[in-house]
């Protein structure tokens, strides 16, 4: 007789192993200074959030600073958030779309098959990979969100008092990674009770949800209040709003999504939920409520981020959308997900067989898109998108690289994770933090450097209260730089 524990661990593995995949993969191909930076906040100045920024806590570079080495620090950081991207559609499919609630294999493996569904229907390009694998905060804040939900409404395990410590725990750190999932998080807790039958007539858990939503978030935000920036996200003219929703609806498909695949989920979606009203086993299978919950507040947040002027500032990049697009698609993944492994149990006749085929075809999908890698190739990955302009910067003996924030921090990182001598340093944006560090270098002993012809030099020398600099020598793509003689009036740095 099948055990039912064999299914169960070997769905968490295909889960763990298919993370491990993504990790050592081609994702490092776009790493980039706001990814790179993470290790630099791990292990030289750690700060509460990212530097210069309160918007986005730093609990992984906390956790990650005890590994030397800046690029397992990295590689340790990402798996993380790869993690919690996987956990997510555990979390959301086992306690939320699903009458079957818990661990079990049924919703392992729907999950499973919910992350291929996601993984056919994303793109494989550089945004998809920074905004869900490298260096952005809204699946890792997702996660704790989620389970501090389940914590409340969805289980009954514990005390009360305990659950409501643990989830205002979890609240929290949702909101220090990403206080924009404020409101998100209180729909939640307000909504969700109110269409569950269990938990209907319990006004008690509805006001500590809301309690502790709110506590969680003042909190957060008299916190970040101690930090720059956060003044500068406004609303925006609600005359801009359409226009802004017709921007990011086009960047979504046009950098996320397949539109080809999601038409296609759409319409096996509707046939499902046909056949299924059709049956009557709507009711029987599926969280309806909680279904059209998350697609009410998907939709609701997507305007919401829709009417902050920082999306328009910023070219309508889509990963402003990234939560209501990952709660939609786990919506109907999720959904198809689960009428596909009920299939699978009929034709195999077995749940175990169904739950095995489900583990193993995640496996295959993933080793497909992803490849079976290793860290060794993910280290060498992270080496050659760093490494452009080592050589001359070395053969130059630059110790401090001023310039534009793009090309200083990925030289500055190969330098850092090699243990090449002398030290460089990077003057350019976010680099406030680390001044005192690479300020105390006895200025007769620097040398800058810049990238040939860089616009952004003059600015950045400008901004730390340099000397006027001028090119003297070149190597490659990098020029030294020297002291302009107080006697060469007129002289410019460039």
């Amino acid at each position: 007789m099948d055990s039912p524990k064999v299914p169960v661990f070997l769905l968490i593995f295909a889960l763990v192993f298919g993370a491990l995949c993504v990790n050592f993969s081609w994702v490092h191909d776009h790493h980039d200074s706001d990814s790179l930076l993470l290790a630099f906040i791990s292990r030289e100045v750690y700060t509460p959030y990212y530097w210069g920024d309160n918007r986005y806590g730093m609990p992984l570079p906390w956790l990650a600073s005890w590994i030397s080495d800046y690029r397992y620090n990295l590689l340790f950081q990402t798996q993380i958030m790869i993690l919690a991207a996987f956990a997510n559609a555990v979390i959301f499919q086992g306690w939320f779309l699903h009458r079957r609630a818990g661990l079990a294999a049924h919703n392992l493996s729907v999950a499973a098959l919910s992350l291929i569904g996601c993984i056919l229907v994303l793109r494989p390009t550089n945004q998809t990979a920074r905004v869900l694998a490298l260096a952005h905060p809204y699946l890792i804040s997702l996660l704790p969100l989620l389970v501090g939900v389940v914590l409340l409404f969805r289980t009954r395990r514990g005390p009360l008092f305990l659950r409501g410590a643990v989830a205002g725990i979890c609240f929290a750190l949702s909101f220090w990674i990403n206080l924009s999932h404020l409101p998100l998080a209180l729909g939640l807790v307000v909504l969700l009770p109110v269409l569950d039958r269990a938990y209907r007539r319990s006004l008690t858990l509805r006001l500590l949800g809301c309690s502790l939503v709110l506590a969680a978030g003042a909190g957060v935000f008299w916190h970040a209040s101690r930090y720059p920036r956060l003044a500068e996200v406004k609303i925006a003219s609600v005359a801009t709003i359409p226009n802004t929703v017709y921007h990011l609806t086009s960047n979504t498909f046009q950098w996320f999504l397949h539109p080809a695949g999601m038409s296609v989920l759409a319409v096996l979606l509707l046939l499902a939920v046909a056949v299924q009203h059709r049956r009557g086993t709507l009711i029987l299978h599926y969280r309806a409520a909680d279904a059209a919950v998350f697609l009410a507040l998907a939709v609701t947040f997507a305007l919401a981020m829709a009417a902050l002027d920082w999306v328009a500032n910023n070219d309508y990049a889509a990963r402003y959308w990234t939560t209501s697009m990952i709660l939609v698609l786990f919506v109907m993944t999720g959904w198809l997900a689960s009428a596909l492994l009920r299939w699978l149990e009929g034709a195999t006749g077995s749940p175990f067989l169904a739950s095995t085929s489900c583990a193993l075809l995640l496996l295959a999908v993933v080793v497909n898109a992803f490849g079976a890698s290793s860290p060794a190739a993910a280290l060498a990955r992270i080496d050659r998108i760093t490494s452009a302009r080592v050589q001359s910067i070395r053969s130059l003996g630059c110790t401090h690289l001023v310039g534009n924030y793009w090309d200083t921090w990925t030289a500055v990182f190969h330098q850092r994770s090699h243990g090449y001598l002398p030290m460089l340093w990077a003057i350019t944006s976010r680099a406030e933090v680390a001044e005192p560090l690479w300020a105390s270098f006895p200025p007769e002993d620097r040398r800058y450097c810049q990238v040939c012809g860089d616009p952004m030099t003059e600015y950045f020398r400008i901004h730390f209260h340099l000397p006027p600099l001028r090119p003297s020598s070149q190597n490659g793509t990098i020029c030294r730089l020297e002291p302009v003689p107080a006697n060469s009036s007129g002289a410019q740095a460039n």
